[in-house]
């Protein structure tokens, strides 16, 4: 478990070393209109709420959570962080990026609770309706890493893929 969660640690620093590293200059010259904001993200996987923040003008910084209970089953709250780069800014401006979570599930009765992690590489693009509202679509290639112990995406430890496809609204401030 714990090589599992050195693994998706260093994915996320080396993305975010090489988010820093990309449109420096471009962003120093452009003043950046959007600064941070609130998405809410519907799909075939878990819905989630983000916080995107806009490190320039072609990247965003988005923490992201998400509950979902169930009445005499489960809860499960989860908790990471995606990071988005946008090939273009224009009206639609597509993007590409990845994200990280941990996924806490607690079965009703607190026995046998586990904690999962997920990794996802997403591809998508934004439709800016205004330069604060926006709607976007995303698809995803989630790679998902379960406890020895976790009985969710059906085998105990063993690491799973599946895609995921997901449709966003984002108010920026």
């Amino acid at each position: 478990m714990k090589g599992k969660s050195s693994i998706l640690l260093a994915i996320f620093l080396v993305g975010l070393i090489w988010m820093g590293m990309q449109d420096t200059v471009y962003a120093q010259s452009k003043k950046n209109k959007r600064t941070f904001g609130l998405s809410a993200a519907v799909g075939s996987g878990s819905n989630y709420i983000m916080l995107p923040i806009w490190i320039s003008r072609a990247m965003v910084l988005a923490p992201l959570f998400s509950v979902d209970y169930q009445k005499d089953s489960a809860t499960e709250i989860g908790a990471g962080a995606a990071m988005r780069f946008y090939n273009r800014m224009a009206r639609i401006a597509p993007y590409f990026g990845f994200s990280v979570a941990a996924l806490i599930y607690s079965p009703a009765g607190g026995s046998g609770g586990t904690t999962d992690f997920l990794a996802a590489a997403l591809f998508g693009a934004e439709f800016f309706l205004h330069y604060q509202f926006s709607l976007a679509v995303q698809a995803q290639l989630n790679g998902y890493f379960p406890a020895d112990t976790s009985t969710r995406w059906g085998a105990a430890g063993q690491i799973r893929f599946a895609t995921a496809m997901y449709v966003l609204a984002n108010i920026y401030f």
